[in-house]
């Protein structure tokens, strides 16, 4: 059957469930080249509502299966073109799903990212920041991404600051990011209720602590 045809518009169907379980078929086969294309193509070409439920699939499988997209990230990378809020936060959330296999390319193409997730929503900028968290706990990369996720914690909305300073607490190692502690120490009064300002400084204090030292064997 068609890969258009086992899409939740074409099903006559609001939900995402077909779209999902089509994910989870598409993971449980031992090779999904040709309906990787064809979804990428559908999300290029189809109508809106083909085309949303296409990104879904892909972000759904890239979620299970993150190698089946190693190669294609030049394909990923051309979506983020679009005027479409949904289908630029569905691929900036593939790429995110990707980093992994992708981390090279990706870093290499930052400043597009980067772009392309300031004129998108909260969940767009959302996955950047999962992009950035991600590359920077790669020693090669740090470098160069440390740098642009201080810029991206100067400027974050004060309601989605808590949730990328408890992201990072879970992903950097502590006692080693004294200048992102200083951002985020420098943002507490910009917190807009007492709890996310609680919030805040409890990431703070969790990257603030001393690194662990090495066990001794």
């Amino acid at each position: 059957m068609p890969i258009a045809d086992q899409l939740a518009s074409t099903l006559d169907r609001s939900d995402e469930k077909p779209n999902i379980e089509l994910a989870q078929k598409l993971a449980a086969q031992s090779d999904a080249n040709s309906e990787i294309l064809e979804l990428l193509s559908i999300v290029n070409n189809g109508t809106k509502a083909l085309a949303h439920d296409a990104i879904k699939v892909l972000y759904e499988l890239a979620a299970l299966r993150p190698q089946r997209f190693g190669d294609k990230f030049d394909f990923i990378l051309d979506l983020l073109a679009t005027k479409d809020n949904r289908i630029l936060w569905g691929s900036l959330t593939l790429i995110s799903a990707t980093c992994t296999y992708n981390a090279e390319a990706i870093v290499q193409q930052l400043p597009q990212i980067l772009s392309a997730a300031d004129r998108g929503s909260v969940i767009a900028k959302d996955n950047v920041n999962a992009i950035l968290l991600q590359l920077a706990s790669i020693a090669k990369y740090r470098d160069d991404v440390l740098p642009k996720l201080h810029v991206q914690l100067k400027n974050a909305a004060p309601n989605q600051l808590p949730m990328y300073a408890e992201n990072a607490a879970k992903t950097l190692s502590s006692g080693e990011h004294p200048e992102l502690v200083h951002i985020l120490f420098s943002r507490l009064d910009d917190m807009p209720t007492p709890a996310k300002r609680a919030r805040l400084a409890k990431a703070i204090a969790e990257l603030s602590l001393p690194p662990k030292p090495i066990a001794l064997t």
